[in-house]
């Protein structure tokens, strides 16, 4: 049990109003009794300093959205304790979602997994539970800034897949395969997930609403795009770079970060994300520490932007070296998600219905042909005479 625990909430677990955690209890029920307990205590300020003189110590009850976005300003956030800093997550996800649709995701502990933790991220969202997972024991470690900005991507994640799941894809289904969902507030069922992922990404689509082919536009795209994201997603995998590539498995993950950074939903969170950064720079006073954290989110978003953009150019650089019928980036992207989603399905306990196998065995091959014809051409990427 201790090793499941952050080091943060160790103490926690010596509290006597704890006395409801043992053992036994998962590692979620856990995290619910912990952060109840930091939620309701008056450990720390519990009043946050304003960041107009950081020397008078002003306290004030932050109530409206502009107070709950000084907290994480720097001169107020370095004087916040880590359980001011829990209550202050609470109260930007409280607020995010105060007059949304969108159910308010239940704030938890990251997974201590060693395939998450290796990572090194600050927070994700988990669609299928609804949680939005906080590693607390590195909140210290950053800035309110960077903080404010995951977690305003995050929320934004949680808006973006309750879109998806309750109004997109229903649509999708409907207008081209002319099938409405068996239950929109749960879980797609096979067959549905089946009928998103082979959704074409170009060229004409047969409309039965309209009774005529469509010409898949961007628009329309974007739409199957991210409809598609929502069943299958890539996770980060930091540690390959393009010069370290010896092997297919190296080369595969190498295009699996790029493929999570290109993807529809993370893309459109990023964007999102940004957008509030620059209201925050535009809008509200900013000590130099926070300025110059601003401008590095600026700079690293820009980065990965133009790690996508020279990525793809290799990507399909390598291809057309192969063939005269280059994949485009998108077209990538599609080749490889229907690939894992049936390679996913297949290694379920219940596995992939035989009907099935023929869409499994052609979206398996096409992503193998790309990665073979990629892989046989890595050593010219950078002699465009070869």
């Amino acid at each position: 049990m201790q090793k499941k625990i952050p080091d943060c909430f160790q103490k926690y677990l010596r509290d006597s109003r704890a006395k409801d955690i043992k053992k036994t209890l998962s590692r979620t029920k856990t995290f619910d009794i912990i952060l109840n307990l930091i939620l309701q205590s008056k450990n720390g300020k519990l009043l946050f300093k304003d960041t107009s003189n950081p020397n008078i110590p002003n306290f004030y009850s932050p109530k409206k959205n502009n107070d709950i976005i000084k907290i994480f300003l720097f001169n107020t956030w370095r004087n916040c304790s880590f359980e001011d800093k829990v209550k202050a997550i609470n109260l930007f996800v409280e607020n995010f979602f105060k007059n949304s649709k969108t159910p308010a995701p239940k704030l938890t502990g990251i997974p201590y997994k060693k395939e998450i933790l290796e990572l090194n991220i600050l927070g994700y969202f988990h669609k299928e539970k609804n949680e939005l997972y906080i590693n607390f024991d590195k909140i210290n470690e950053f800035s309110g800034i960077k903080l404010l900005s995951i977690l305003y991507h995050e929320c934004s994640h949680c808006v973006d897949f309750y879109n998806i799941q309750n109004n997109l894809i229903p649509t999708l289904l409907k207008k081209y395969w002319n099938t409405s969902t068996i239950n929109p507030q749960s879980s797609l069922t096979l067959d549905e997930e089946i009928k998103i992922i082979e959704l074409p990404i170009s060229g004409y689509i047969f409309n039965h609403q309209s009774q005529k082919e469509e010409f898949i536009d961007n628009n329309l795209r974007n739409d199957i795009l991210k409809a598609k994201n929502y069943i299958v997603s890539f996770m980060p995998t930091n540690s390959i770079t393009f010069s370290t590539i010896k092997t297919k498995k190296d080369l595969y993950s190498y295009i699996s970060n790029t493929l999570y950074l290109m993807s529809p939903c993370e893309r459109h969170a990023r964007v999102q994300s940004k957008k509030y950064m620059t209201k925050i720079n535009n809008n509200s006073r900013l000590a130099h520490d926070d300025s110059i954290q601003i401008e590095h989110e600026f700079k690293q978003d820009k980065s990965i932007n133009n790690k996508i953009i020279n990525d793809c150019k290799k990507f399909t650089d390598l291809l057309s070296r192969q063939s005269k019928e280059s994949l485009q980036s998108l077209e990538i992207w599609d080749t490889f998600t229907r690939a894992r989603f049936y390679d996913n399905q297949k290694r379920k306990i219940a596995g992939l219905p035989r009907k099935y196998l023929p869409l499994h065995n052609k979206a398996i091959s096409n992503a193998n042909s790309a990665l073979n014809s990629m892989f046989s051409h890595i050593d010219d990427i950078d002699n465009p005479t070869a």
